[in-house]
C-alpha cells in the first residue's frame, strides 16, 4: 500500500519496517512539513533524493549510497522521535542506538584541541 504521496520508489526500501514506517501517517506528515534549513527542500524530499541517488547509482557504488540512505533514514528517524514527545505513561526504556551517527548533525560543535607545533615540525620549517 502507498500511502498519501508516498512515491513507489520509496516503497521499494525492501523491509517490512520501513514500509511500515513509511505508511505512518504523523512520520510522513512530519518529514512533509520540516525542513533542514528555511526555504529549502523537507524531509520528505531530502529522503527522496537519497532513494534516487541509491537507485540510479553504478553497482560498484550502491554499497556507499545504500550507507547514505540509511544514514538519511536513520537521521530522520532521529528527528521524528525527538519532535515527537511521548505520553507521560509510557515507561522509560533503554535509548535506541543507531549504527550510524546523524546525517544532520542537530547542533553539535567539535572543537579540536589546540597543540603547539612540535619540534620536529619547527626544524622541518627552519631547514625548508
Amino acid at each position: 500500500m502507498v500511502w498519501r504521496g508516498v512515491s513507489p520508489r520509496i516503497s521499494k526500501l525492501g523491509t517490512t519496517a520501513t514500509n511500515e514506517l513509511l505508511n505512518n501517517k504523523d512520520f510522513v506528515d512530519f518529514l512533509h512539513n520540516n525542513f533542514l534549513y528555511t526555504n529549502r527542500p523537507s524531509f520528505f524530499k531530502i529522503l527522496e533524493q537519497a532513494i534516487k541517488k541509491h537507485e540510479t547509482a553504478p553497482q560498484q557504488l550502491k554499497h556507499h549510497t545504500q550507507d547514505y540512505l540509511w544514514e538519511t533514514l536513520t537521521s530522520l528517524l532521529e528527528r521524528y522521535d525527538l519532535y515527537t514527545p511521548l505520553p507521560f505513561s509510557t515507561p522509560s526504556s533503554t535509548p535506541i542506538v543507531y549504527k550510524y551517527p546523524l546525517a544532520f548533525p542537530i547542533h553539535q560543535v567539535t572543537r579540536l584541541p589546540i597543540r603547539s607545533p612540535s619540534n620536529e615540525f619547527r626544524l622541518d620549517h627552519v631547514i625548508n
